[in-house]
């Protein structure tokens, strides 16, 4: 997951490579060949086999939404950043110590 770091986008391609489970050639093979924004990003994710139900499209602090959702795998975004919450943890390479006051803008439960 390092190398991915340096990547334009790399916010997307880590959340789908950690929620796929797959390798960083993979899913960086999958965004370049969709794209990492908004629809993009998620038509990557069904190319490496997940599926996506969007459980939340208001916007709602990071800390009302672990709150709301302590179970379960979710792929969720801020206005410029994409990110994992797994059970309860935040899943977020770019920042060592998650802001729970970031406002989420969109949420998406990984079936």
């Amino acid at each position: 997951m390092k190398k991915l770091t340096n990547t334009p986008g790399a916010c997307a391609i880590i959340a789908i490579r950690y929620a796929a489970r797959t390798s960083d050639a993979a899913a960086l093979r999958a965004c370049i060949n969709q794209g990492q924004f908004d629809e993009q990003w998620q038509k990557a994710a069904e190319e490496l086999g997940l599926k996506l139900t969007k459980v939340r499209s208001r916007k709602i602090l990071l800390k009302n939404f672990l709150k709301k959702f302590p179970e379960g795998m979710f792929i969720v975004g801020t206005h410029d950043h994409l990110f994992v919450v797994d059970n309860g943890k935040v899943v977020d390479p770019a920042y060592d110590v998650p802001g729970l006051s970031r406002t989420l803008t969109g949420a998406w439960l990984v079936e």
